[in-house]
C-alpha cells in the first residue's frame, strides 16, 4: 500500500482535525472501498444509509444524469463569495467568540459546501462506475 500526503487548506484541516479519527478513517475507507470496487456496490454507498433523507435522495438523483451531466457535478466548485465569507468567519473564530448569528451563518455555509462535495463525490464514484478514467490529483489541481 502506498501512503497520500494531501496538501489542504488550513481551514479544511481545522475542520478535518475537529472529526474524530476512527470516523475519518471509517469515511475514507468506504471511499477507497467505493473507488477500488472492493465491495458489493449497492444502489450507493454504505455511508448513504447514514445519510439524512434529503442528501440520501439528491445523491439518488445524480445516478439518472447523463455522463455529461454528471462531469459538470464533479467539476462543480464553491461559489467564491461563499467560500470567502466561510474564510472570514472562520479567522474571525480564531481571533474571537462568533455571535450566535455567525456561527448559525457559518455553520449553514458549510453544509451547503459539505452539499457541494458530496455531490462531486458521488458524481466521480458513478463516473467511475461507468467505466470512466477518473483526472489525477494533479490534474484537478490544475483546473483550479
Amino acid at each position: 500500500m502506498t501512503t497520500i500526503t494531501l496538501e489542504v487548506p488550513n481551514e479544511l484541516a481545522q475542520k478535518l482535525q475537529r472529526i474524530k479519527p476512527n470516523t475519518l478513517i471509517e469515511i475514507l475507507n468506504k471511499i477507497l472501498d467505493l473507488l477500488t470496487l472492493k465491495q458489493p456496490e449497492p444502489e450507493l454507498s454504505p455511508i448513504s444509509d447514514r445519510l439524512p433523507v434529503e442528501a440520501y435522495t439528491n445523491l439518488l438523483a445524480l445516478e439518472q444524469l447523463d455522463d455529461q451531466a454528471l462531469w459538470q457535478t464533479a467539476q462543480a466548485i464553491v461559489p467564491l463569495a461563499q467560500q470567502r465569507q466561510i474564510k472570514q468567519l472562520l479567522e474571525k473564530n480564531c481571533q474571537t467568540q462568533l455571535t450566535g448569528a455567525e456561527q448559525l451563518k457559518l455553520e449553514k455555509l458549510q453544509l451547503l459546501a459539505d452539499q457541494v462535495m458530496l455531490r462531486k463525490g458521488y458524481a466521480y464514484v458513478l463516473l467511475k462506475r461507468r467505466g470512466h478514467t477518473l483526472p489525477t490529483l494533479a490534474e484537478l489541481q490544475a483546473q483550479v
